[in-house]
């Protein structure tokens, strides 16, 4: 049985909640990430950061469904244990979901 570890968050003031799911690997992290409350065509993408400061991109999408509701999948060479946030970041480059770990 894969056991994941779940930890959630929310963005008020841009109305983004979201958690992710962590599954402990060999070569590191695989990561899914459900989020709600973006808006239908909106563009995104993710990226880790370890404790020490170093960035992982983690993929890009597009919200193709109304209800603004997706999963999306990605990976992380960082172990578990090396990591700090995950953050959703929008086309303009601002972050709208931040999620501490």
């Amino acid at each position: 049985m894969i056991t994941a570890e779940r930890i959630a968050a929310a963005n008020e003031e841009t109305g983004v909640r979201g958690y992710v799911l962590l599954f402990e690997r060999k070569w590191g992290t695989e990561v899914e990430v459900h989020l709600s409350g973006l808006e239908r065509g909106a563009r995104c993408h993710m990226q880790v950061i370890a404790r020490d400061g170093r960035r992982d991109a983690m993929g890009s999408w597009y919200v193709p469904y109304d209800d603004g509701y997706g999963e999306y999948r990605g990976s992380t060479m960082f172990p578990r244990g090396e990591l700090s946030t995950f953050e959703i970041v929008g086309l303009d480059g601002k972050t709208v979901l931040t999620i501490p770990i």
